[in-house]
């Protein structure tokens, strides 16, 4: 995916263990280096995953990932969801504005 740089949007790289449609905390202070001024999260996007696939040998699917902050605590919520109720380790990318 190509953005414009004049977006003035970052791209953080978060390596997690989801489960389908709960909610990773992440803490800005781990994903930033710091808490800057009022970050505003922009998009989120699953970009690795093994998910394997089900005892028939369809492959599981991520149907969706978001990311939402609450600036008064600063933390990043991240929700996968999957075509199955799994549990795996993707790699995520959340956009950030600061």
């Amino acid at each position: 995916m190509l953005l414009p740089q004049q977006l003035g949007l970052k791209v953080y790289h978060v390596d997690i263990t989801a489960t389908h449609n709960t909610a990773v905390d992440l803490s800005t202070a781990s994903i930033l280096g710091g808490i800057p001024s009022k970050p505003a999260v922009h998009g989120c996007v699953v970009i690795e995953s093994a998910l394997g696939g089900d005892a028939n040998g369809i492959p599981y699917k991520v149907l969706g990932a978001a990311a939402i902050i609450d600036n008064s605590t600063g933390i990043i919520s991240v929700t996968v969801q999957f075509s199955a109720s799994i549990t795996r380790d993707v790699r995520v990318a959340i956009l950030i504005k600061e």
